[in-house]
């Protein structure tokens, strides 16, 4: 008899919006992308810190139970992070936006 037990590193994933989890299924599957860009944004000003922060754990603990251990989150609301996160964070913007960001400020 073989051992059937298999050791696996964790998960990485590579991109997400851990504080939009609670957003899956809000909306019906658009016809075009930036129909539901717009759906997004516009919800978004209606919830509040609590709503992201239940949401970002959420979808935190989605990601645990499935193995991932690594994560790049694109953060909408970077206060919900811990200071020691921020500290270590890379806030790149590929999109050339003038606006900083926790991480940029230092």
């Amino acid at each position: 008899m073989t051992n059937r037990l298999r050791l696996l590193p964790g998960l990485v994933n590579a991109h997400c919006h851990l504080d939009s989890t609670d957003m899956a299924g809000l909306f019906l599957p658009p016809t075009v992308f930036t129909d539901w860009l717009k759906q997004m944004n516009a919800t978004k000003p209606g919830w509040s810190r609590t709503d992201y922060s239940e949401s970002w754990r959420r979808g935190a603990r989605m990601l645990l139970g499935t193995g991932t251990n690594t994560v790049g989150d694109i953060e909408a609301v970077p206060e919900l992070l811990h200071p020691r996160m921020l500290s270590k964070c890379h806030c790149g913007n590929s999109l050339g936006s003038k606006h900083q960001t926790p991480c940029e400020k230092g």
